[in-house]
């Protein structure tokens, strides 16, 4: 059974890495590859032209085309695949992931100082796939929040180190809660439970309708000697 479970939640992930792909391919395919033939149109027709006819006008025009490019297609693509940030760390991923939804939700981050300092003496402490699935969950469950929970008053988001070397993420909110074993409760919850096996971590969530929501993601990090083999 244990076996079963892990195959379909192998499948799961695959299935929304695909999903993923799929939607990245379209908008590089779709948007991003159209507004560069344009561009390359433009630039053909400013080479045919005579130096003295180039207007500023033209060239200002063809470099806010490439800006609003950057800005507004590619950078969210790269975000979405792997967010920059948590190249700093996982600490600095959370503040900035908290940081984008801190104009609709008040949350509360609690990041302890043993985790940053060894954040900062170790860059390599936290891998990036822990990194990433722990910013995922932590994702969804602001997304979670948003989407139902505006009567949320105290939302946590809470990551801290053991002296056994085992991360631990929560995210809470005494908002409305919901029933966990229904159906209606979507895919998000399997995904995010898919991310922490990845990570080699576990998942849970408790919930209770009109008491509020808590999800709980534990990681055991390897130790210094085993990352350096």
């Amino acid at each position: 059974a244990r076996a079963e479970e892990l195959s379909e939640s192998r499948r799961r992930l695959i299935d929304a890495q695909e999903f993923l792909r799929k939607e990245i391919a379209g908008q590089l395919h779709g948007t991003v590859q159209n507004r560069l033939i344009l561009l390359g149109h433009k630039l053909a027709e400013l080479e045919a032209k005579p130096a003295s006819e180039r207007t500023t006008g033209e060239l200002a025009s063809i470099r806010r085309t490439i800006e609003e490019l950057q800005n507004d297609h590619i950078r969210p693509i790269s975000h979405r695949l792997f967010p920059s940030i948590l190249r700093l760390g996982i600490s600095a991923g959370l503040e900035s992931l908290v940081d984008e939804y801190s104009t609709e939700l008040h949350v509360d981050l609690q990041v302890s100082k043993r985790l940053r300092d060894r954040e900062l003496a170790d860059r390599k402490l936290i891998p990036d796939n822990v990194r990433l699935a722990l910013y995922r969950i932590a994702e969804e469950a602001l997304a979670n929040i948003l989407k139902h929970t505006l009567t949320a008053k105290n939302i946590v988001v809470k990551l801290s180190l053991s002296d056994g070397q085992v991360l631990r993420l929560t995210v809470s909110d005494d908002g409305a809660g919901f029933d966990t074993s229904s159906p209606s409760s979507g895919i998000g919850l399997a995904i995010a439970s898919d991310y922490a096996a990845a990570a080699g971590g576990t998942y849970t969530i408790r919930s209770i309708p009109g008491k509020g929501t808590r999800v709980t993601v534990r990681v055991q990090l390897e130790g210094p000697q085993a990352r350096k083999r």
